[in-house]
C-alpha cells in the first residue's frame, strides 16, 4: 500500500507549532525515488533526516540505528526511529522504543501520541487510551476521536459483524498485494510488487476466475505497466472501456518545480519531488487499449493525485489528493465531466468525508455506496474502511464497517461483487505479505445477543505468536449442560454469545496442534447496543470475556518457523532484551518437546560482501544458540548455522533494484525441526 506525498502547509505548521518535540504522526508514504546521495559526502545523521523526510522508512531506520551508537545523539533521533518502525509495521520495536522515550521525556506530547497510535494498531486499547490521556489539555482535540476509537473497537470486536473474511491465498505473496476488483465477469485486477513482471515496483495484474480459483496471473495492459516506478491502483468505467490509474511521475525526474531541503549547520541537501498523477486510457471496439493521457486535474509541480474512481453515471471522478485547500493530510476530491468531455476544477468532498488526518482509496459498491479509507474518523487503528451515501460534497454521516472488515491494522480499498461479497486489502496479522487481498462474505444476521455474554476467544501459535485460522473452539457450560462450537477466522479469533453463567470451559484445537483448554469465570450479561459509532468509556458494559488460548504445533521434520521480532543492533550479534523475549518462547517450546532437535539459522540481505554477511550471520546464530544453552537447553539439540545472503526469500540479489522492505524480508532468523 502506498498513499500520497505531502502535507498541506497549513496543517504542517499547525501541528508543529502546537506539539513540542518531533511530530511523528504527520508523515505519509512518499513516493520519491531519486538517485542515491553519496554517503561519504554527508554525515549519517543528515542522511537519516533525508531518508525520513522522503519517508523511506526502512533506509531511515537503518541510518538512525547507527546514529544511536554515536557519542552525541540528536534529540529527535529516537522518536524518528520509533516512527520508522511504526511505518514499517514493526509494531513491537516501535512500542518498546516509544515506551523508553516517554519514560525519559514524559512531557513529549508527540511521543505520547505516537505511542498511542502504535498501541492502538497492536489492539492494546486500554494502554493506547492511557497514552493518549498523557497529552496536555491544550492538545486534547488531537486525541478525542482516537480515544473514542479505542472504546468503539473493544465493543465492535466483542459483537462482530456477521461476516467471513478470508485471505485470497491464490494471489497473495510475501510482498504487497492489494486493490483487487472484478473486471468483467471472469477476471480480477489487482496491484502487486511481487516481481512477477521482473520489477520491484507496484504494477497492475489480472487473473482469470475459474472453478479452481484465480489462475493465469499476468500483467494487465502494457500501456499501464510501462512506467519506471509504481503503477496502480486502477479503476474502470461502468462499461469497462475506460480506465483511470495512478502513476508515480513516469517521465522526467526534474519535471516538478518543488524541492525539499534538509539543512544542518552550514550543510544542506535538496532534491526534486516525485509525485503521483492520474492517467486515463480508452479501450477500442477490438479490445485494444490506446495511449495513456494525463488527467487535466494533475499538477505535479504542486501536489499529488491518485486513487481515482468514476461514479456509475460517468459524470463525477473522485480521487485522493494532498492539494492545498483541504482539511488535512490527504483528502478526497472530485471533478465533473462537462458536456464537451472536459473536466471542471477540483472540489473538496467536504468535512463529512475528510478530516485533519488521511483519507484515501475511494471506491463505489454495486449499489452505489461510497467506500473510502480514513485514519481520522473514529476507527480501530491505522486505516479503517468507511461507507457513505451522497454525492459530490453532500454526504450523510459516514459509517465504520466495523470488525472484522476493520481491524487494529490498516484496512483499505474495499470493492464489491454483490451486496454480500467483495474484496478488501489489509496488512492484518496472519497474512502472507506486507499487504494482502481478502475476500469477505456477509452472512445472515444472527439473533440478538441482548442479555447474553460474549465469549471472545483468540487462538495463537504459542511459538510464532501468529493467529491459528480454522481452529475449532468449543465452549462448554457444565452447570447448564450446554455446548457451543465455532471456527476461528483468518485472524485466529471467534466470538460466541453464551448464557451468563458462573464458569465456562473454553477449548481450542487446530490441525497439527495439540489441544488446549482453559476455565473462565464470570457472571456479567450483555446490554443491548445500537448502531452508534463511538461509545464513551463510562457507558461501555463489562459484558465481554476475552480469552487467549496458545496452541503448540506438533513438531514434524522439516517444519520451518521464522522468529518474529528477533532483531540485532547494527553490525552486532549480541542478544538484546527484546530479542531475549523471543528466544524465551523458543526455550519453552524446546522444553515442551524434549526430543526435538533444531537448526537455528541466521540470514542477511544481499548488500555487503558475501563473506562478511556469512560471517556476521554465523556469529548471530551462535549467539542465539548460546542464549538457549544458558537457559537449560542441551547444546546437542541445537545446530547454529549462518547462511548470509545464500538463501534469499525473494529475488533481491546483488544488482537487482529492490525496495528496503524487500531487503528486510531477507534479514531473518529461522528454526528448522531436524528431529521431532
Amino acid at each position: 500500500m502506498y498513499c500520497l506525498l505531502l502535507l498541506p502547509d497549513n496543517v504542517r505548521r499547525r501541528v508543529h507549532r502546537r506539539i513540542p518535540g518531533p511530530v511523528s504522526l504527520l508523515t505519509l508514504a512518499l513516493i520519491s525515488y531519486l538517485p542515491s546521495i553519496a554517503q561519504e559526502r554527508y554525515p549519517t545523521v543528515m542522511l537519516a533526516e533525508v531518508a525520513f523526510t522522503r519517508q523511506e522508512y526502512a533506509r531511515a531506520a537503518h541510518l538512525y540505528e547507527r546514529v544511536l551508537t554515536f557519542h552525541r545523539i540528536p534529540a529527535n533521533a529516537e522518536t524518528r526511529l520509533a516512527e520508522c518502525y511504526y511505518r514499517q509495521n514493526e509494531l513491537a520495536r516501535s512500542a518498546a522504543l516509544y515506551d523508553k522515550i516517554t519514560r525519559h521525556q514524559p512531557g513529549n506530547a508527540g511521543a505520547w501520541i505516537g505511542y498511542g497510535e502504535v498501541l492502538k494498531s497492536m489492539g492494546r486499547y486500554p494502554e493506547a487510551k492511557a497514552a493518549f490521556r498523557q497529552v496536555p489539555d491544550s492538545l486534547k482535540d488531537l486525541v478525542v476521536e482516537k480515544i473514542a476509537g479505542c472504546d468503539s473497537a473493544v465493543l465492535w470486536m466483542a459483537s462482530p459483524v456477521s461476516c467471513m473474511v478470508t485471505n485470497l491465498a491464490a494471489v497473495n505473496t510475501v510482498n504487497s498485494d492489494w486493490g483487487a476488483q472484478w473486471y468483467g465477469e471472469h477476471s480480477v485486477v489487482f496491484v502487486s510488487d511481487s516481481a512477477r513482471l521482473q520489477t520491484a515496483y507496484h504494477k497492475i495484474y489480472i487473473a482469470d476466475s475459474t472453478d479452481h480459483g484465480l489462475e493465469n496471473i499476468r500483467g494487465f495492459a502494457d500501456q499501464m505497466n510501462t512506467y519506471s516506478y509504481h503503477d496502480g491502483p486502477v479503476s474502470f468505467s461502468s462499461k469497462g472501456d475506460t480506465a483511470y490509474f495512478t502513476v508515480a511521475n513516469p517521465e522526467d525526474l526534474t519535471k516538478t518545480g518543488d524541492t525539499l531541503r534538509v539543512t544542518m549547520g552550514r550543510r544542506s541537501i535538496s532534491w526534486a519531488l516525485r509525485r503521483l498523477e492520474i492517467f486515463w486510457i480508452v479501450r477500442d471496439s477490438s479490445g485494444h487499449w490506446g495511449a495513456a493521457h494525463s488527467l487535466t486535474a494533475n499538477n505535479t509541480e504542486l501536489y499529488s493525485n491518485g486513487h481515482a474512481v468514476l461514479s456509475r453515471d460517468g459524470r463525477v471522478l473522485y480521487f485522493t489528493s494532498d492539494m492545498p485547500g483541504g482539511f488535512g493530510k490527504t483528502d478526497i476530491w472530485f471533478i465533473e465531466r462537462r458536456d464537451d468531455g472536459s473536466w471542471t476544477a477540483p472540489v473538496n468532498c467536504g468535512p463529512s468525508i475528510n478530516t485533519a488526518d488521511e483519507e484515501a482509496f475511494p471506491t463505489f459498491g454495486v449499489d452505489g455506496t461510497f467506500y473510502f479509507a480514513s485514519k481520522g474518523h473514529v476507527g480501530m487503528g491505522g486505516f479503517d474502511i468507511f461507507a457513505a451515501t451522497g454525492t459530490r460534497a453532500d454526504w450523510a454521516p459516514v459509517r465504520n464497517l466495523r470488525y472484522p472488515i476493520n481491524t487494529p491494522s490498516n484496512d483499505f480499498y474495499l470493492t464489491t461483487r454483490s451486496l454480500r461479497r467483495g474484496f478488501l486489502s489489509s496488512d492484518r496479522p496472519g497474512g502472507k505479505g506486507s499487504d494482502d487481498i481478502y475476500t469477505f462474505t456477509y452472512r445472515a444476521v444472527p439473533q440478538s445477543v441482548a442479555g447474553k455474554l460474549i465469549l471472545h476467544t483468540r487462538v495463537l501459535d504459542s511459538f510464532t505468536g501468529k493467529p491459528v485460522p480454522g481452529a475449532v473452539v468449543v465452549v462448554r457450560q457444565p452447570s447448564k449442560d450446554r455446548q457451543y462450537t465455532t471456527i476461528t477466522g483468518d485472524n485466529g479469533e471467534a466470538s460466541q454469545p453464551v448464557e451468563p453463567d458462573a464458569a465456562y470451559v473454553d477449548s481450542a484445537s487446530g490441525q497439527g496442534y495439540a489441544g488446549r483448554a482453559v476455565t473462565a469465570k464470570t457472571g456479567a450479561a450483555t446490554a443491548a447496543t445500537g448502531e452508534a459509532g463511538a461509545v464513551a468509556t463510562a457507558a461501555f458494559p463489562q459484558d465481554t470475556l476475552h480469552i487467549r488460548i496458545l496452541l503448540q504445533k506438533n513438531p514434524a521434520i522439516g517444519d520451518i518457523f521464522v522468529l518474529r521480532n528477533l532483531y540485532y543492533d547494527f553490525d552486532k550479534a549480541n542478544i538484546r532484551p527484546d530479542a531475549a523475549r523471543v528466544l524465551d518462547g523458543l526455550v519453552d517450546y524446546l522444553k515442551e518437546y524434549p526430543g526435538v532437535t533444531i537448526e537455528l539459522s541466521s540470514h542477511t540481505d544481499s548488500r555487503g560482501s558475501g563473506d562478511y554477511n556469512l560471517a556476521l550471520s554465523q556469529k548471530r546464530a551462535v549467539s542465539a544458540k548460546n542464549y538457549l544453552v544458558a537457559h537449560g537447553i542441551d547444546p546437542r539439540r541445537v545446530t547454529a548455522q549462518g547462511y548470509g545472503e545464500t538463501r534469499l526469500v525473494n529475488g533481491c540479489s546483488d544488482g537487482v533494484p529492490c525496495a528496503e522492505t524487500q531487503h528486510q524480508a531477507n534479514r531473518r532468523t529461522e528454526v528448522r525441526v531436524v528431529h521431532p
